[in-house]
């Protein structure tokens, strides 16, 4: 077709180990792009060769690019569980965390559900270890930034941080 790049925006599920394998085939220069649902080891292994034109949009960013906040984080998990957390890990904690602000923030309504979620979207200017966001009347967060993965000798690393320009 002449393309110079594909994107997929489905799962593992969904075929994409052999549609990766089969373009790549067709075209070895063409640059795959996918969701962060692909970006598992398991993933990249199963593509082969196709990897190495292969990258990947994902909400999580690389350790060091988020705030001092965050590297307590990592480090505390670090050190309660003997691992290094994986990606979504962060997102778990600030989401209970922004959870906790809400009920403490709806007084001696914390146990009415219209109240905290009241208060979830008055949430303003939080500092978290995602960084400061708030939260939009759709109720997503003001934080813009992405992460770029790439395939590297066969294994997912970080690239770069992706964000609007202004």
């Amino acid at each position: 077709s002449g393309a110079d790049c594909m994107f997929f925006g489905g799962s593992a599920g969904d075929n994409a180990v052999q549609l990766w394998r089969d373009v790549h085939k067709a075209n070895p220069d063409v640059k795959l792009f996918g969701p962060a649902k692909l970006a598992t080891p398991g993933f990249v292994s199963a593509i082969g060769a196709a990897g190495d034109q292969t990258f990947f949009t994902t909400p999580a960013l690389a350790p060091d690019k988020y705030p001092a906040s965050a590297q307590k984080f990592f480090a505390d998990y670090r050190k309660a569980y003997g691992e290094e957390p994986g990606p979504d890990a962060i997102f778990g904690y600030e989401a209970m965390a922004a959870t906790l602000q809400s009920i403490k923030n709806a007084g001696a309504k914390g146990n009415d559900r219209s109240a905290v979620v009241d208060e979830f979207f008055k949430l303003s200017d939080r500092e978290s270890v995602l960084g400061t966001y708030s939260i939009d009347r759709r109720g997503d967060t003001t934080l813009n930034q992405y992460g770029g993965m790439r395939v590297e000798n066969g294994k997912l690393v970080f690239d770069r941080v992706i964000a609007p320009s202004s």
